[in-house]
């Protein structure tokens, strides 16, 4: 609602509500601030892997409670987000950094 509030100020706003939305505003032109929760990046009942949305590098994923989501790069959410987007720039925040085996936040996001 606050980028809703400020799109003076970003652009276009546009919320992905379910899969199909998401998938649509990915594959689009871009020039938009697309909000969505990493479940969206899920896969279908028929696919083996997650289909490649976007292979520009203008995207920017902005990950709020990175700790939480980011991690699991064999399967899962945070692994069909980087398939989807693969030119896609990473930024997390997170109040708790982890470091363990599997799940660094440095190794995920840099310094």
């Amino acid at each position: 609602d606050q980028f809703v509030a400020a799109r003076d100020l970003v652009g276009a706003v546009r919320h992905a509500g379910d899969v199909a939305a998401l998938r649509d505003a990915l594959r689009g032109d871009g020039g938009e601030v697309v909000f969505t929760t990493i479940e969206k990046f899920r896969l279908g009942p028929e696919e083996l892997a997650h289909p490649v949305l976007s292979t520009r590098e203008n995207v920017f994923v902005i990950a709020d409670e990175a700790h939480r989501s980011q991690y699991g790069f064999g399967d899962g959410f945070a692994r069909y987000l980087r398939d989807a987007l693969p030119n896609a720039r990473f930024l997390g925040f997170t109040g708790t950094p982890v470091s363990f085996a599997g799940a660094s936040t440095v190794d995920v996001f840099g310094e």
